[in-house]
């Protein structure tokens, strides 16, 4: 399973519809509710998550850190503007990869699962 992260509602909406139209099962969550669901009973050893993709987060390093504390799964960040400082700085707080929105959303899944099967 795929946990997406992004506080937009219109841009959960559509990656939710890609999702399904892909055959991908994913969770969508806003960065608030982050803690709420990796703390929930019925998480403990009954869902997988392959990886998180995180997009735009109020505080992204607090998301990192809550899904740290709680899965072994990569996470990998949405870069929005090919700045290398938010490349780097998306590393410094802890993201494993990061795919370039820009991007067709098949090349950036397809970069997600091969990082993920590298591991």
């Amino acid at each position: 399973m795929l946990l997406f992260i992004e506080d937009r509602q219109e841009i959960t909406a559509a990656y939710e519809s890609y999702f399904v139209h892909k055959g991908i099962k994913a969770t969508c969550l806003k960065s608030s509710d982050i803690d709420i669901w990796v703390t929930a009973d019925y998480l403990k050893g009954q869902l997988i998550v392959e990886a998180v993709l995180i997009g735009n987060c109020v505080n992204i390093e607090d998301s990192v850190k809550s899904i740290r504390n709680a899965l072994d799964a990569p996470i990998v960040a949405i870069l929005e503007n090919r700045s290398l400082t938010c490349l780097i700085d998306l590393y410094c707080k802890g993201i494993d990869d990061v795919v370039v929105k820009r991007r067709c959303m098949d090349e950036c899944l397809s970069q997600i699962f091969t990082f993920i099967n590298s591991k």
